[in-house]
């Protein structure tokens, strides 16, 4: 990956490049592709070219020149059964969509029983920056996120009013005493699923770029951001018995969070056209 290249961007060319070596998956087509990028040179190869070799020589069983070509840590996988909750959802009935999203409530969970030793994201040696409480750790990304905000473009005033609704707040924090693996993106589009005799069981879980050790109530909270109302019950029903006080209160401070990190990463990108709702939004979560 080059410097500064959206991970995003190289996972929708891996994945465009995995498409084609499903179609493309003999020895031939393989060796051709290779010698016509090694003629032209890989400075001049288009984009993804690489990706797609890469791929190419998975499906023709050349591991080792697969991680040559990729050039990055990869984890080879058995392949899990099921389908993307996300696109069956609207072909689900009502039973079956809040069966779902109980699931995902009890997936999450589990999840929450594993402790981790500090708080912070997870890379592929541990927590990147480790920090010893959840008070400490959310103050930094608050702290770090509002600056990117105002360096962005973002309304100075809104961001102190958001600092001190936070700062006012913080003891919410500090409710949480020991971390845990959070998913930190479990939604319908991160997990397969399977429909049997017309009962729905998730099958797998995908994703784990964004990964940290935190609060399991942060965890819940950017799962239940995007949901309905029925949806948002049968997680929590799913999740079971919420064991902090002000666990709602809590919720709520973490939407905000996540909608600044949100708006954040809309400007970054260049996407204006939601700046103006999600700014309306970290309004009304500030005085709520």
């Amino acid at each position: 990956m080059d410097e500064g290249e959206d991970p995003r961007d190289l996972e929708r060319k891996i994945e465009q490049a995995s498409r084609i070596a499903s179609r493309v998956n003999d020895r031939t087509t393989y060796q051709r592709l290779t010698a016509w990028v090694e003629e032209i040179g890989p400075d001049h190869a288009e984009i993804g070219d690489h990706e797609q070799l890469a791929f190419l020589a998975f499906a023709t069983n050349q591991r080792a020149q697969f991680k040559r070509l990729l050039g990055l840590n990869f984890t080879l996988m058995t392949k899990l059964d099921g389908s993307i909750l996300g696109q069956m959802e609207t072909s689900l009935a009502s039973e079956q969509r809040f069966s779902a999203y109980a699931q995902i409530g009890g997936l999450l969970r589990e999840f929450h029983r594993i402790p981790m030793e500090a708080f912070g994201y997870i890379g592929p040696s541990g927590i990147w920056t480790a920090h010893p409480t959840n008070r400490v750790y959310l103050t930094h990304q608050f702290q770090r996120k509002l600056k990117e905000f105002t360096e962005r473009g973002g309304d100075a005033g809104l961001a102190r009013k958001v600092a001190g609704h936070s700062a006012e707040r913080a003891a919410l924090f500090g409710a949480c005493t020991h971390a845990v693996l959070c998913h930190n993106d479990l939604h319908a589009g991160n997990l397969l699923a399977t429909v049997t005799n017309e009962s729905i069981r998730l099958t797998g879980v995908l994703d784990f770029e964004g990964a940290l050790a935190g609060d399991p109530l942060m965890d819940v909270a950017k799962a239940l951001y995007y949901l309905d109302a029925e949806s948002r019950r049968a997680l929590l029903q799913g999740y079971g018995a919420m064991d902090r006080e002000h666990w709602s209160q809590t919720l709520d401070l973490y939407h905000l969070y996540f909608v600044l990190e949100l708006w954040c990463w809309m400007a970054q990108i260049g996407n204006q056209q939601p700046l103006q709702q999600l700014a309306l939004d970290l309004e009304r979560y500030s005085t709520s």
